[in-house]
């Protein structure tokens, strides 16, 4: 079976795809992600033959996905006992056809407006020319129903009530300290994080990026 993706990148070489992999546990996330994210998307699916068929009728029946022509979706079957993350997240890559790429995973939920955002720093910020990366700040909630934020004033006063956090502030500090929140709730601008042993930022880069190493399995 065959879904249609039919996305031509923008001529101004800045167009940007989000990958990302999932499994059947995650399938609620799709829709939302792609009320988020207007840009092409580019997801790897591990799933059984059975949860194949099923995602094929939710993609076919569901009013958010059935008209969208820019997400690529790439099924794995199965295999073994771990989660091939690596190799999921490879196959993802493999299949864009823009010249960069948002590395995310399929829980979170992007800002409105994002995909038109990131283009444009792109362009400003000569990524083409040079190594960089964008670093796009990640939170969370441990809340199960929440407004999201339409703005960064709302996303601040947010965070100062305590119904959003840092990413994994409370599990991992070094994984998301290095993005530098303290600088960043006052910044207007783009500016340079240093990289730290354990960073493990949400980057655009270009894509033709090493690929992952497919030793490492699960999470």
């Amino acid at each position: 079976y065959f879904l249609d993706y039919d996305f031509e990148p923008s001529t101004d070489g800045s167009d940007v795809t989000l990958v990302a992999q999932l499994s059947m546990d995650r399938l609620q996330m799709v829709e939302m992600l792609c009320k988020h994210w207007d840009g092409p998307i580019s997801l790897t699916l591990y799933m059984s033959d059975a949860e194949a068929q099923q995602f094929l009728s939710y993609a076919l029946s569901s009013e958010v996905l059935k008209d969208r022509k820019n997400i690529g979706y790439h099924i794995v079957y199965k295999e073994g006992d771990f989660y091939p993350v690596n190799l999921l997240r490879n196959v993802a890559l493999q299949q864009v056809n823009t010249p960069y790429v948002f590395l995310t995973d399929i829980d979170f939920l992007p800002m409105f407006g994002l995909y038109t955002y990131l283009k444009k720093s792109i362009q400003s910020l000569d990524l083409e020319s040079s190594k960089k990366a964008l670093v796009v700040p990640a939170f969370e909630t441990q809340r199960y129903r929440t407004s999201f934020p339409r703005s960064k004033a709302e996303l601040l006063r947010m965070l100062d009530m305590g119904t959003l956090f840092t990413f994994r502030y409370h599990v991992w500090t070094k994984g998301h300290a290095p993005t530098n929140y303290a600088k960043w709730r006052s910044a207007t601008t783009p500016y340079r994080v240093q990289w730290e042993p354990d960073y493990e930022p949400y980057v655009v880069v270009r894509k033709d990026i090493p690929e992952y190493d497919t030793r490492f399995v699960g999470f």
